[in-house]
């Protein structure tokens, strides 16, 4: 499903990187932490990132600093900073999954705790570049958003997402909400095809003992 979908979008997605690999682990993810989204959130995605996004508060020093840190409260800064109303993507917590991450942080092994420090302060710095500047579309919000999920999650050249997942199947697991069967089930499909996409073998499924 992650790759009819890409195909179906990747023309419209302004991917940092134009290969399908980047643009499916984005979109994977997309789908595996947002199940109301689909084609519908799509479209509104579409329709909303013409809206302009002028500040209306002055930059903070204190969100800079979270923002240097890689600090997922800095999301909340930047759409104080530049509301985009219902097209905001930075501090949507269904669209942005920093804090699912860090919520879970401890079910990831050190190299994948790595990981996500390292990829999410470099989407932190990303959006920083966007924060201190006096005025900033939603659509060029929403493009630099989503060409930094696809670099700083997948091709971080510090600790790419294909380096940890394997070891940390399990722990993606989590992110998810297990008293839903229905978004559970659809996980586990979505997470087999990050596994062919990071070119591991579909053997067994992902559970295996949290790390501790």
């Amino acid at each position: 499903m992650c790759r009819v979908a890409a195909e179906i979008f990747n023309d419209a997605l302004p991917c940092l990187s134009k290969t399908m690999k980047y643009c499916l682990v984005y979109l994977c993810f997309m789908l595996l932490l947002n199940v109301g989204l689909g084609i519908r959130g799509f479209s509104n995605y579409l329709l909303c990132i013409n809206e302009s996004a002028l500040p209306v508060r002055d930059r903070d020093p204190e969100c800079e600093r979270k923002a240097e840190e890689g600090s997922c409260d800095f999301f909340d800064c930047y759409e104080n900073r530049f509301p985009c109303r219902t097209c905001g993507f930075a501090a949507d917590p269904e669209r942005n999954y920093c804090r699912r991450f860090f919520n879970n942080y401890s079910n990831f092994d050190r190299q994948g705790q790595q990981w996500i420090t390292s990829a999410h302060q470099c989407l932190t710095r990303v959006m920083l570049s966007l924060y201190v500047q006096n005025s900033v579309s939603c659509k060029v919000s929403k493009r630099t958003m989503v060409d930094a999920v696809s670099y700083c999650y997948h091709g971080n050249s510090t600790l790419s997402f294909c380096d940890i997942f394997q070891t940390n199947q399990y722990a993606f697991l989590q992110l998810y909400n297990r008293r839903n069967m229905f978004e559970m089930i659809r996980a586990t499909t979505e997470l087999r095809e990050l596994r062919q996409l990071c070119e591991l073998s579909d053997q067994q499924l992902p559970f295996a003992p949290i790390h501790k």
